[in-house]
């Protein structure tokens, strides 16, 4: 796709960038732990994860608005060489005062790894659309899970055989690197659905926050979050605690642990967090994580020894690492820049110090009020935290749906979606066999102004003579008028496949102004029909009856299982990217003001169908965004698509956008598109002769 190829350039870099950065993030964690409880007591954990979330919550208002200000591409390069810095200054002090190291370097890494974590992914999401995203930043977190796994073999490595002290001065440069390569990055521009008078508007990260629904869902999703990792980590750490006694044993136990853990996180990541958000969506792949949290909870309920709890811990961070981090910074990709730059630090950063604060406070009461159950207590906190959590994920998949519409509906398409010029079949790349299309119009003969039908005759003779375009016309008035009357026959021509092809082209049209539920069921009904125009027709025409009688609107079971019978129908359909030369593109319930736009004919089709169920603004919205040149829009487009319909229909996707995905490219030789083009060109044809249609105040003949 072609905002892929533009972008594609960025994930190698992005790649390394976080690899080194999630490689720091493991080794400053097995060594913040390790240093923590050698100089502390276990029981000290809760004050010192809530003093890090009262530092988190305090410095992520500042850092919304340098973001909202600067772009977090000129940020957070900052932000990484200040926290080099931290590193050096900690390693100088070491040896004179470590339990001032110990602390200071719980709170550094505390409060500074998710502000960093948080900006590097806010630079990437700018820089991709909601669809190409998926895959970009999927590659990206791949690296990154890959160096989390060497980080904590290098913490464990560096500690045992150099000292603790040493992996400080290591970990300075990492975040040194990491400030160098990812202000490269930061270079390039940003994506988005804005006008740049809605860009430039400033709001502050609680203002945005307080403004948009979606990111206080966003928010409560965080701090849920926060609030179960509390219990998370203290079962794990006080249970080493009570295991081991010394710095090195606790440094071996944590460098292990988190290699173990970066090992599965990393296979999690290459093999199967791609396909388990394409294939349950974002907010059910996300839930499998507090769905681990409860299964292995309950087991660590029954059995509350260190191995249990490494197991709880363990299993829920292959799954936070990998499914659940990726999915949630893939549902920032649909704002805009006006909302998601002031607002992710402090949903980012002071989301989960708050979540800090408040888990650190649940764990202090769990331990004062059952001291001796206390491993139970926090596993029994966690299961609850775990249920609440798989709500608010359920709400936020249709928040993500719902924020995607926004972008559709409320973007400036218009400036970003040109009408072509008036198409000429003769500069066609696909070689034609006139003569097959002349000796076709031959047989089609002139229009006549009779029908040469009695008016006594019964319907189905009426039929017939739509079928001669001699008498097409006067066949098509005298059927208009008999009315209600003429629907019972009307609908069962349409269905009958020895009805003539040619006198079906008029049936939707008649079949229009006689609405009643049975006209709909008919209508989609034709979906199973092997040809395309007979489709195509009757699908405006059903859309133009909801759209004037709702009650009759058909059920989402029904609307969907016609786009079913569209995609898996066997019939000749036009090429992907055909285009009709001579349609008359006000009958269209989609793009009657873009007349010369090169549509694919197949992709607007079903998405007049997906109008029955979704409205025709937001797929006349979803179509104009496939053909943007933005390519924010045909992500958000792309991605809504994804997002809304069942598997086995996105599965079927790529066959009807087909040069969208290519960059609008045909395949020019094609023998097939050769043969669909000409029939196509026939269905043209006979338009002209029939005549112009009745929408535009002219003959009533004409079946389109």
């Amino acid at each position: 796709m072609m905002n892929d190829q533009n972008r594609s350039w960025m994930v190698p870099f992005a790649s390394v960038a976080a690899f080194v950065m999630l490689a720091q993030l493991v080794a400053g964690r097995a060594t913040r732990e390790a240093l923590f409880l050698a100089n502390f007591r276990a029981d000290d954990l809760p004050y010192a994860m809530a003093a890090a979330g009262v530092l988190s919550v305090g410095g992520s208002i500042p850092a919304a608005r340098a973001l909202s200000r600067f772009g977090p591409g000129r940020v957070v390069p900052f932000f990484f060489a200040f926290s080099a810095s931290l590193f050096v200054i900690e390693w100088i002090f070491s040896h004179r005062a470590p339990h001032f190291v110990a602390a200071m370097l719980y709170l550094h890494l505390a409060a500074a790894s998710t502000l960093l974590v948080s900006g590097f992914w806010a630079i990437l999401n700018e820089r991709f659309d909601p669809h190409s995203a998926k895959a970009g930043l999927a590659r990206v977190a791949s690296f990154a899970t890959a160096g989390g796994m060497l980080g904590g073999l290098l913490s464990e490595r560096v500690g045992v055989l150099f000292g603790l002290d040493t992996t400080l001065i290591v970990m300075a440069g990492m975040h040194g690197f990491c400030a160098v390569l990812v202000g490269w990055i930061g270079r390039f521009g940003a994506l988005t659905t804005e006008t740049s008078d809605s860009e430039e508007s400033e709001l502050s990260g609680l203002g945005a926050i307080r403004s948009a629904p979606y990111l206080k869902l966003l928010v409560a999703t965080t701090v849920t979050f926060a609030i179960l990792d509390a219990p998370l980590d203290f079962a794990i750490r006080a249970g080493a605690a009570g295991e081991f006694d010394s710095g090195k044993e606790l440094i071996r136990f944590f460098g292990f642990y988190y290699t173990a853990v970066g090992v599965a996180t990393f296979l999690m990541q290459s093999a199967l967090t791609q396909k388990v958000i394409a294939r349950f969506g974002i907010g059910t792949a996300m839930a499998s994580m507090p769905i681990m949290v409860m299964v292995t909870g309950a087991a660590a309920l029954f059995s509350p020894v260190l191995a249990a709890f490494v197991a709880m811990r363990g299993t829920t961070s292959v799954l936070t690492n990998s499914v659940y981090r990726t999915g949630f910074e893939l549902l920032y990709t649909p704002l805009p820049l006006r909302l998601k730059r002031p607002a992710k630090p402090v949903v980012d950063v002071g989301g989960d110090g708050l979540g800090d604060v408040v888990g650190a406070g649940l764990v202090l009461a769990i331990i004062a009020v059952w001291p001796v159950g206390q491993l139970v207590g926090v596993t029994a906190a966690a299961i609850g935290l775990a249920g609440v959590l798989i709500w608010l994920l359920s709400r936020l998949q249709n928040a993500y749906r719902a924020q995607l519409t926004e972008n559709l509906e409320e973007g400036n398409l218009k400036s970003v979606v040109a009408d072509g010029p008036a198409p000429d079949v003769t500069h066609s790349h696909i070689q034609l066999d006139r003569s097959a299309i002349r000796a076709r119009l031959h047989e089609m003969g002139l229009p006549g102004s009779e029908a040469q039908v009695s008016h006594d005759s019964p319907t189905s003779e009426w039929v017939e003579a739509l079928s001669d375009s001699g008498r097409a016309h006067g066949a098509a008035e005298g059927l208009r008028a008999r009315g209600v009357a003429a629907r019972g026959d009307l609908l069962q021509a349409l269905s009958d496949p020895d009805c003539p092809g040619l006198a079906k082209l008029f049936l939707p049209g008649l079949l229009e102004h006689v609405p009643d539920e049975s006209v709909v069921e008919g209508l989609l009904a034709t979906m199973a029909e092997a040809d395309f125009e007979v489709r195509f027709r009757s699908g405006r025409a059903v859309v133009r009856i909801v759209q004037h009688q709702l009650e009759l609107k058909p059920s989402s079971e029904r609307v969907l299982e016609a786009v079913r019978h569209e995609l898996h129908n066997p019939g000749v359909a036009p090429p992907v990217e055909s285009m009709s030369v001579a349609e008359d593109r006000s009958e269209s319930v989609l793009i009657a003001d873009y007349p010369h736009l090169p549509v694919a004919r197949r992709l607007e089709h079903v998405l007049t169908l997906l109008a029955l169920e979704n409205g025709s603004d937001l797929m006349r919205s979803v179509l104009l965004g496939l053909y943007s040149e933005n390519p924010a829009f045909s992500g958000n487009a792309l991605e809504y698509l994804d997002a809304s319909l069942p598997e086995d229909l996105r599965r079927a996707l790529p066959e009807i956008l087909g040069g969208r995905l290519a960059g609008l490219r045909s395949r020019p030789g094609s023998d097939q598109a050769a043969r669909d083009l000409k029939a196509e060109l026939l269905r043209q044809a006979q338009t002209r002769i029939m005549g112009p249609s009745p929408a535009s105040g002219n003959s009533e003949g004409d079946p389109t």
